[in-house]
């Protein structure tokens, strides 16, 4: 046999292998594994694209089931995350949760946050302060704010108010829980109106 014989048996081997990865592992996880190892960048894009098209197309397996890594503009890699572990706990990515999509055994916090002049402080004086003012209100513009408390005098009751208009009450799936699972459900519920299911 010539070299020339094996040189075009051995890119015959290679590029049997790379289309047999390819079949075998789906094209794009191997082309994003390809692109790692040699310097590749950020997969941010075409991650999030992929979860928007399982989201719009109701494609439960795929947001809800189908593991992921995304590589960040900085070479960290999130590995192993469903499109619904990015949406939640990985705000980096820029992912916005799917109301198309319910993943079976997934809990979120629901409901509407009542507003300040709706609150029920009870009637520990000591307590009232503290229930109003971690209630989280949504302000015209879209920023969230804090009820104020204005404490009793002169014959005039407490009251927990806001004071810039618009006061809107917030979506509790809108609410920041933060990234610790453990803590999600008590901040949830911390505000009037949320319920954790």
């Amino acid at each position: 046999m010539t070299i020339g014989t094996l040189v075009i048996i051995v890119l015959a081997v290679i590029v049997l292998v790379v289309v047999a990865l390819g079949f075998g592992m789906g094209w794009s996880n191997l082309w994003s594994k390809i692109t790692v190892y040699f310097g590749g960048g950020s997969n941010v894009d075409s991650i999030k694209q992929a979860c928007i098209y399982a989201c719009t197309t109701n494609a439960n397996y795929d947001y809800c089931s189908l593991k992921r890594d995304v590589i960040l503009q900085d070479k960290t890699k999130i590995s192993g995350k469903t499109c619904e572990e990015l949406s939640k706990n990985y705000p980096v990515v820029g992912l916005e949760s799917c109301g198309a999509v319910t993943c079976a055994g997934s809990v979120s916090c629901q409901g509407n946050a009542k507003k300040c002049a709706e609150l029920e402080l009870g009637t520990d004086e000591s307590k009232k302060q503290l229930i109003c003012t971690g209630q989280k209100i949504m302000n015209a513009d879209g920023t969230t704010a804090v009820c104020k408390f204005t404490t009793a005098a002169n014959n005039v009751p407490a009251k927990c108010e806001l004071i810039i208009a618009g006061d809107v009450a917030v979506a509790c799936d809108k609410l920041d829980l933060g990234i610790v699972e453990s803590e999600k459900p008590g901040k949830c519920v911390a505000q009037q109106g949320c319920i954790w299911s």
